[in-house]
């Protein structure tokens, strides 16, 4: 397991090499379930073990790794470019698969960071959206507070104080 020192948990080496071998396993295309059951944990286990090897591997080793799978994908859509362009519809769907690895291999998938609404622009929330906000409010602020009727005119006064500025 982990060992607590002053500069917080390190690992032992048996538990680095149990991470070690789960990774391996994932690598292999087994399931967290497949891994837990071969090395006798849970799937919750199996995912952390996954979790906490990949986090030790330096970033210059995953590029590597990064760089090394999408060769082997450039080597599998050459064998297939072929018969795609000879109208093979199975060569075809095997060429979006591969398109759609590398798409996730890379993070070009990702979605789009969310943007940010410009002071400018209003928001415009229903009364029933208010007053449930304001309900939510006051229960939170009740729960330090005796009476949950005031609480509710403190936040109603914040709220129209906030709007007015």
């Amino acid at each position: 397991m982990t060992m607590n020192t002053k500069r917080g948990f390190v690992r032992c080496q048996a538990t680095a090499q149990l991470d070690t071998e789960a990774l391996r396993l994932r690598s292999s295309n087994l399931t967290y379930e497949e891994i837990g059951h071969r090395m006798g944990c849970n799937k919750a286990t199996a995912l952390r073990r996954c979790e906490r090897a990949l986090v030790e591997i330096p970033r210059e080793t995953v590029d590597t790794y990064r760089k090394l799978e999408d060769m082997r994908l450039d080597e599998l859509s050459a064998i297939l470019w072929p018969l795609a362009m000879a109208g093979s519809l199975r060569a075809i769907d095997r060429l979006l698969t591969i398109s759609k690895r590398r798409a996730k291999l890379w993070g070009l998938d990702a979605a789009p960071p969310s943007r940010i609404r410009k002071k400018s622009q209003p928001a415009y929330f229903s009364t029933r959206e208010i007053n449930e906000e304001v309900d939510r409010l006051a229960r939170i602020l009740a729960k330090s507070h005796a009476d949950e009727e005031r609480a509710k005119e403190s936040v109603m006064t914040f709220l129209l104080n906030a709007t007015a500025a």
